[in-house]
């Protein structure tokens, strides 16, 4: 029986010509709180309603949810489980099997992906190898591109993971990027690297603590030395150290999620690990987060005037690179482009298009994207600029 307000209730209990016994009592569901949440799972909701029994099955569109704790007989807590998006209807049933719930109960709602480590993170030409894609918010169905070609295979996603195998490639890093249904993206920028001599990449490794490393802008530079780096992710502490390429360096703790840092020099070129280690031993690493390149000095800026001299991540002037997190401000430091001349793009939870305009004073003009990101750009947003 189905109310005009969407609660239903079934009785399992009828029979013809026999008899009839019903173990435990009807459920029913008055509220789902929150009624809405990602499409990747994980929204812990308190269920309301009365009759439930211990033990109980509460399901979302069918698929059950990931943890059910009966509280009492008239509350319900819950995980949801990860469900396309829209709305779905959520059931209770007891030991009785009598079922009772909401039709569109819950409404999945776009997941937005954020991708924190990919290993390995080298890998032969011909494509196949094998990639752990690691992070959150992956909602079912989403697809993966690196260096812009689709993964040929996508073959487990969870909230946190995904693995997949690699396209056929060129030389050098490729953007990783992870698209969720309804085209929320985020990625990596250079979070594989195609090589015809592909090394074992060791784990990455973490004796405590929550640091991490996302990516590391500008991402290459000449073998003399001397680039401006800034490290970006999470758990960084002051007075942390870093090592490019196992050479200890000078660093500056920007803030927990920024270390700036200038490379040291080489006697050769190639792809390096940047690591960082906080006081207290703790300590991880981005493998081939740098490549050293051929050359006495920095490369100059494709576009814009940039800061501190290193290359704009920007292809042609214009296009789409990942973001390693941070303020404004060091958006368009990474970016390479100039502030007069400089506009970036991403998308919201709904995929409309937001934009932001470094040279304009009105506040007014960029609300929307200060309403986006009140407290920062994360690590991992993926930026169209045009410079």
């Amino acid at each position: 029986i189905t109310n005009p307000g969407g609660a239903l209730a079934t009785y399992p209990g009828l029979t013809y010509g026999g008899t009839t016994t019903v173990v435990g009592g009807q459920p029913s569901i008055s509220s789902v709180a929150p009624a809405t949440g990602s499409s990747a799972g994980g929204t812990v909701v308190t269920i309301n309603g009365n009759g439930f029994v211990s033990p109980a099955t509460v399901t979302f569109g069918g698929v059950p949810a990931t943890s059910v704790t009966v509280v009492s007989s008239f509350l319900i807590t819950a995980t949801a489980p990860p469900n396309p998006v829209g709305p779905v209807s959520v059931l209770v049933s007891g030991a009785s099997g009598a079922v009772g719930g909401l039709t569109s109960g819950f409404t999945y709602e776009l997941a937005w992906p954020r991708v924190t480590s990919i290993s390995p993170s080298t890998g032969v030409l011909s494509g196949g190898t094998t990639l752990t894609i690691n992070g959150s918010g992956f909602a079912p169905g989403a697809t993966v591109s690196i260096g812009g070609q689709p993964a040929p295979t996508v073959s487990a996603v969870s909230p946190t993971q995904i693995i997949v195998t690699t396209p056929p490639g060129p030389s050098g890093n490729s953007v990783v990027l992870v698209t969720n249904p309804g085209g929320a993206i985020s990625g990596l920028a250079s979070g594989f690297a195609y090589s015809a001599n592909p090394q074992v990449q060791a784990p990455v490794i973490t004796t405590g603590g929550l640091a991490s490393i996302s990516g590391v802008t500008p991402s290459k530079g000449p073998s003399s030395g001397g680039t401006a780096i800034s490290i970006y992710g999470s758990g960084f502490a002051p007075g942390a150290l870093v090592s490019i390429g196992g050479i200890t360096v000078v660093a500056t703790v920007v803030s927990s999620t920024q270390i700036t840092a200038a490379t040291p020099p080489v006697s050769g070129v190639g792809n390096v690990s940047v690591a960082v280690t906080n006081p207290g031993a703790t300590s991880v690493a981005l493998a081939s987060a740098f490549t050293y390149v051929a050359g006495g000095t920095t490369p100059t800026p494709t576009t814009g005037t940039g800061t501190g001299g290193t290359s704009s991540p920007v292809p042609a002037g214009s296009g789409l690179f990942v973001f390693g997190g941070g303020t404004n401000a060091q958006l368009l430091t990474a970016s390479g482009c100039s502030a007069s001349t400089a506009v970036f793009w991403t998308t919201n939870a709904s995929g409309d298009w937001i934009g932001y305009i470094p040279s304009v004073p009105v506040a007014i003009v960029n609300a929307a994207w200060i309403s986006l990101f009140p407290d920062g750009i994360p690590a991992g947003t993926p930026i169209f600029a045009r410079c």
